[in-house]
């Protein structure tokens, strides 16, 4: 969580299709990991891997930055998070794959479309749209929320 690791579930996909390739691969990303390594798609095309899914989380930003707390609890957000994506639907097409977006959480909907992603029998990037202002649980190993409340409040009174 704390290594800085964007981008590596692509990556770690191909390597695990390169020893199996006949395998069913499923790698997620966020919509900044994805950009930092969808170079590999080419790379995917010269490998005989053919049933890799990519989740692609897009929200736009930087998320685990964005949402990380730099200092005391009334410090500003990360500046500079914010993304411009491209289409990964048309990034799977230039690939040879398929692309289906979804921008609903209706749970039909989503199953939905795993289970056509899942059917495509190669590449094909699942592009999720996701509201940039949702900030997902971000769990911290060692760390209960009150931990982290006391932790604070500690750093603010010590200033």
């Amino acid at each position: 969580m704390r290594l800085g690791t964007m981008g590596y579930s692509l990556c770690a996909a191909l390597a695990a299709g390169a020893l199996q390739p006949e395998s069913q691969l499923i790698a997620i990303a966020g919509d900044g990991g994805m950009q930092m390594s969808m170079n590999e798609l080419s790379t995917l095309q010269q490998l005989p891997v053919r049933n890799l899914v990519v989740i692609v989380l897009v929200n736009r930003k930087l998320g685990r930055v964005a949402n990380e707390v730099w200092g005391p609890a009334e410090a500003a957000s990360a500046a500079g998070c914010e993304l411009v994506v491209p289409d990964f639907c048309k990034m799977a097409e230039a690939h040879g794959g398929v692309g289906i977006r979804i921008a609903t959480s209706d749970p039909d909907e989503v199953s939905r479309a795993l289970d056509q992603a899942l059917a495509c029998q190669r590449l094909c990037v699942l592009e999720v749209m996701q509201d940039p202002a949702v900030k997902p649980l971000m769990a911290k190993r060692g760390s209960s929320a009150k931990q982290s409340a006391a932790k604070t409040s500690q750093i603010a009174s010590v200033k």
